[in-house]
């Protein structure tokens, strides 16, 4: 949503071929329709993970996780 969101407001969507989701240990777990969009979050730094080696793409977000996403969003803008 988000990225749909940054994409119609020509925002920067772009994220290098080269950049990998690897360094997490569970980037496994991240839908296979989800990959390009998780990576998009992570390179522009809206999501850093639940710890420095997990995503945790099967969680669910708590209400101050998604406070931050979005304020780092806004002050990416």
């Amino acid at each position: 949503m988000l990225h749909r969101y940054v994409r119609s407001t020509d925002g920067d969507v772009n994220v290098p071929e080269s950049f990998r989701l690897d360094n997490f240990d569970d980037h496994t777990q991240v839908s296979a329709w989800a990959i390009d969009y998780m990576r998009w979050a992570v390179y522009h730094g809206l999501i850093s993970g639940t710890t420095e080696r997990t995503l945790s793409p099967l969680g669910t977000a708590t209400r101050a996780e998604t406070a931050m996403i979005l304020m780092r969003l806004i002050e990416e803008a």
